[in-house]
């Protein structure tokens, strides 16, 4: 979903962008048999805050293990090389539709997965669900901790 607030005609078109708070979430999961897995990206503006573009936007990638060619186990892949693979596209989808809205492009900032995933189980501990916000104050990083499987 991509739309201008509803006041956008109001304001002239060169109103800058200004840094929206945006909000990626990441969601993994995996087969029972741990072959194949599913990756989830989205991105979002809160519209409480009147951004000049309202922003929702999800992307899904599905993985599947090769035979053979396993360099790491599915699970980790699915929670940080997965999405670090993803978020590039995702990234150019959020540019691409407001390349031609009144206020010109909005460009997501890059974000390290790999980074933020050391920090998230540093501070948590286990594999914790990665939530990244980035904002006029700053980037910040939110976690919910994943339930354990029973064994």
């Amino acid at each position: 979903m991509f739309e201008h607030r509803e006041d956008f005609l109001a304001l002239p078109p060169n109103t800058p962008i200004g840094t929206p708070d945006i909000t990626l979430t990441t969601t993994a999961g995996q087969s029972s048999d741990n072959r194949r897995g599913i990756i989830k990206l989205r991105v979002q503006t809160k519209p409480e805050q009147r951004p000049l573009y309202s922003i929702d936007v999800e992307m899904t990638a599905l993985v599947e293990v090769e035979e053979g060619k396993e360099n790491m186990p599915i699970e980790q892949y699915i929670r940080v090389s997965g999405p670090a693979m993803v978020y590039p596209f995702i990234r150019q989808v959020v540019a691409d539709l407001t390349l031609k809205g009144r206020f010109g492009p909005l460009w997501l900032n890059p974000v390290n997965f790999v980074a933020a995933a050391q920090t998230l189980r540093s501070v948590v501990g286990g594999e914790p669900i990665v939530a990244y916000r980035a904002g006029s104050e700053g980037r910040q990083f939110r976690m919910k901790q994943r339930p354990r499987k029973k064994k």
